[in-house]
Parts: structure tokens; C-alpha cells; sequence
């Protein structure tokens, strides 16, 4: 075993006893918790991770309520109203109920509908003018999804709204405390950071600390605002992952269920093939067919048909900036919102996906899943850039969509609080904290898509840090 005086100082006697080997120089050493910023280390107590995300997620309720009152009076003063994306979802659900379930693929059927939720979402006040400013919203969903749309006009609008965003962040929050375990190790740590606070007999209890942070991202008030499905995507696309160790068929239930954003399923058959997770596969496969089968049953084979005929619209949409690259974080928005051609556009894409693919293939053959070296887990990092890369092989994606940064966020954190990280690190976390609302900003003011740079800058920290898992401790002397 190799020690130094110098790394003994640095990472103190919680570290010093260890077992542990010096990495090859291109790894991750001890050096690295040595060198966290002493301001972090001082400021990330346990007691502000716990409370300040809190009190964030507190303001973004006040803020979503604040902002639907403003939209109801705004509109009974009879000034343009605010509609939010959770229209379409109401207005379809109206639309299932007098028409054929195919027709909600067409705009001009889903207008008029779109029309009429927003009436009811304003109780009626909405005169001529202000209804024909309802703008048109595409229904871009395949048939799978909608198997629940029926519900959301059982009850009146805003209470559907209310219930969709707080039955969606269930498996959201699931998710964020299933992220990492709720007790680690004492010492399996750099001194000063999520450790500092109440500390059990040998254990460090992390206790809401990872539901409190995923609640205060910025993506969590624009789900709230606009009623969107960010939080099913994050937490279905989570709980696939932290249950695919234990549970893999409840995993793989979870991730057929996904395929109602089928832009975000592009690299999960190829990291689930090449790891191997049979089981899981298997689940997913059953679950998105009886999906599929039910919709058949339901509505018959004329929505399939009618998504896929319509699906040109919407790449024309995409391809025109009928919807917003400003809000688009990819590479096929980056490339368009700079003034490159479409082909151009779609070339980046496939060069990105390809280098993304093949990260995910090299991550998840690695025979270390649920290894664990000094309380971190690669199956987390693994998770991360399956993640990370999904987000950079799509052309599509939203802002809200940025959700699904957060467990990779919680990941790399946790891995970054048990062994630090330089200043390079932590800025690149900030950013990627900040992006949902620099993402909008900076393309207005810049016409610079920043999303896929700071996704990339992610994905190859996740990487790195999962370098430094290759070698294992030595034994002891």
C-alpha cells in the first residue's frame, strides 16, 4: 500500500486508514478530494442541503400558483390569455370523448378543442377575441399515451391540472430517493461536505437530502407552471435505472411505460443489451406491446397510422423553427439557432449520437455494475451517462425535458461529495444546475444553443469519474 504525508494531511483521519492503491496517473487519485475548493467544503453542510432546497421548492410553488392566478385575471380583464401546454392534454381528452381517437393527430380537429379547454380553464370568461387567440398545440404523443387521457376531463381543469403535476411527481420523487443510499459509510468521505450534521454509529444518514435538491431545480417550476410531463419522463426513466440491480422486471416495467416519449428510448436498448439485463428487456418488451394492444383495443389501428403520417408535420415544425430552438436543448437546435442548413444540422446530430451510442456501449459492458469502492457505485455513473448520452442523441427535447438531468446531477454529486472535485468541476455543475433557465436566455440574447456543451461537459466528467472505478483497492498489507 502507498501513502503520503501530504495526502494523509489533506483528506484527514476519516480517509488516512484506508486501504487504498495510488490510481495510474490518467485516473482519479485522493488528490482530487484534496483539492475541493475550502469554500465548498465549509458551505455544503448537510443542515443547507437539507433545508435551502426546501425553501427553494417552497418559492416555486408560490411562484406557480402566483402565476396561474395572474392568467385567470388577466383573462377575466379580458387582456390575451396565458395558456399553458397542459391545454392540449385537456383538450385531447375532450376531443376522445365525441371523436374518433385518430382526429387528435390532426391540427385542425385539435384546435378547436384546444378552443374550448381553454374556455374551461377560465371559467367560461374568455369573449370571441380572446378564445381565437388560443394557439395551436400538436398532439405528438403516440397512441400509448393516450390510454390515460380520458381521465383528465373527469374532473374540472384546474383540478386535473393540480392532480397531473402532483401524480406525476410521485414517481419523480421516488426516483430522487432511491438515487443513492440512504446511509453511507463514515469515512467514505472528503471532510466538510454532506457529512457535516447528525452522524449515526459508524453511518452518515443522507435522509431527504436528494428529494430536496431534485425539487429545487429550475425545471421543477416550469412543469409546475406548465403542466408538462417532465416528471413522469424523469421518473419513469429513473426508477428503470435504480431498480435494475434488484429489480429488474419492475425496472423494465418502468421503461416500457417510457415509450410514450420515444425520442428518449434511442440508446436504452443498447445499454440494456450490452449489460446484459435480459430480464429487464424482457419486461420492457411485454409491457410497451400490451401497451400497444390496448390502445389497438381501445381506439383501433387508425391513431398508429395517423401518428406516423402526421409525424412529418412536426419534424417540419422542428425543422423550420415552427418550435422554438431557443428552448430545444440539442445539437440539431445548436446547429439551426447558428444558421446552419437542415442537412448540416441533422449531420452534427448523427456524429453526436454516434459518439454518445458509443459511450454508452463502453460504460455499460463494463462487468462492475454494482461495484462499490469507497461507498460509490458505478452503476450510478453508468446511469448517468445513459442519461446524459440520451439527452445529446435526440433532435428533440425541451427545456422541461431538462429534468432528467437531475439524477445524473444527484449522481455525480454524491460521487464528487465523497471524493471531491477541482474548480472546473463545481462550475460545471453550477452550470448544468442553472441550464433550464440560461438555456432560453443566452439563445435569445446570443443565437448559441449552450444545452448540448454543457450536456457534453457532463457526460465526459461522468466518464472520467468512472475511470477511476477500473482499479480496485489493494489488499491490505
Amino acid at each position: 500500500m502507498s501513502t503520503t504525508a501530504g495526502a494523509e494531511k489533506g483528506v484527514g483521519q476519516c480517509v488516512k486508514h484506508l486501504p487504498l492503491q495510488w490510481p495510474a496517473p490518467h485516473r482519479l487519485t485522493l488528490q482530487d478530494a484534496v483539492e475541493t475548493p475550502p469554500l465548498a467544503r465549509k458551505w455544503l453542510t448537510r443542515r443547507r442541503l437539507t433545508v435551502y432546497p426546501w425553501m427553494i421548492a417552497g418559492g416555486y410553488l408560490i411562484t406557480a400558483i402566483t402565476f396561474h392566478v395572474m392568467a385567470i385575471n388577466q383573462a377575466a380583464e379580458g387582456r390575451p390569455v396565458m395558456i399553458t401546454d397542459f391545454n392540449t392534454f385537456y383538450a385531447v381528452s375532450l376531443l376522445l370523448d365525441r371523436l374518433p381517437a385518430a382526429q387528435a393527430y390532426f391540427g385542425g380537429v385539435l384546435h378547436g378543442f384546444e378552443k374550448e379547454a381553454a374556455q374551461l380553464a377560465f371559467g367560461g370568461v374568455l369573449n370571441p377575441e380572446q378564445v381565437e387567440q388560443v394557439g395551436l398545440f400538436r398532439w405528438n404523443y403516440p397512441p400509448t399515451f393516450l390510454l390515460i387521457m380520458p381521465l383528465f376531463k373527469l374532473v374540472p381543469y384546474l383540478w386535473s391540472i393540480g392532480l397531473w403535476i402532483g401524480v406525476t411527481l410521485v414517481p419523480f420523487v421516488i426516483a430522487a430517493r432511491l438515487a443513492i443510499p440512504d446511509r453511507i459509510p463514515a469515512g467514505g468521505h472528503s471532510p466538510g461536505l454532506i457529512p457535516a450534521g447528525p452522524i449515526s454509529v459508524g453511518h452518515i444518514s443522507v435522509g431527504p437530502i436528494p428529494v430536496g435538491l431534485a425539487l429545487a431545480y429550475p425545471t421543477t417550476i416550469i412543469n409546475g407552471m406548465f403542466g408538462q410531463n417532465g416528471f413522469l419522463t424523469a421518473g419513469l426513466f429513473g426508477l428503470g435505472l435504480v431498480l435494475l440491480e434488484k429489480r429488474p422486471l419492475l425496472a423494465g416495467i418502468c421503461i416500457g411505460l417510457l415509450s410514450f416519449k420515444p425520442q428518449f428510448g434511442i440508446l436504452l436498448p443498447i445499454a440494456l443489451l450490452a449489460g446484459g439485463h435480459w430480464r429487464a428487456i424482457a419486461a420492457a418488451a411485454v409491457t410497451f406491446a400490451l401497451m400497444a394492444g390496448a390502445s389497438v383495443l381501445a381506439f383501433g389501428v387508425e391513431p398508429w397510422s395517423a401518428f406516423f403520417s402526421e409525424s412529418g408535420a412536426m419534424r417540419g415544425l422542428m425543422e423550420t423553427g415552427g418550435v422554438a430552438w431557443t428552448m430545444m436543448p440539442t445539437s440539431f437546435a445548436f446547429v439551426r439557432l447558428a444558421g446552419g442548413a437542415v442537412t448540416l444540422a441533422y449531420g452534427v446530430q448523427a456524429v453526436v449520437a454516434a459518439v454518445a451510442a458509443a459511450t454508452v456501449v463502453w460504460a455499460w459492458r463494463r462487468q462492475d455494475f454494482g461495484r462499490k469502492d469507497l461507498g460509490r457505485d458505478a452503476g450510478q455513473l453508468k446511469a448517468a451517462i445513459l442519461i446524459l448520452a440520451t439527452l445529446l442523441a435526440t433532435p428533440f427535447a425541451y427545456a422541461y425535458d431538462l429534468t432528467l438531468l437531475v439524477l445524473p446531477l444527484i449522481w455525480l454529486g454524491w460521487d464528487m461529495a465523497q471524493r471531491g472535485w477541482k474548480p472546473w468541476e463545481g462550475v460545471l455543475i453550477a452550470a448544468a444546475i442553472l441550464l433550464p433557465l440560461l438555456t432560453p436566455i443566452l439563445a435569445n440574447a446570443t443565437a448559441v444553443q449552450v444545452g448540448p456543451p454543457v450536456i457534453g461537459g457532463l457526460l465526459a466528467l461522468a466518464a472520467r469519474r468512472l475511470l477511476a472505478v477500473d482499479q480496485p483497492p489493494a489488499a491490505t498489507d
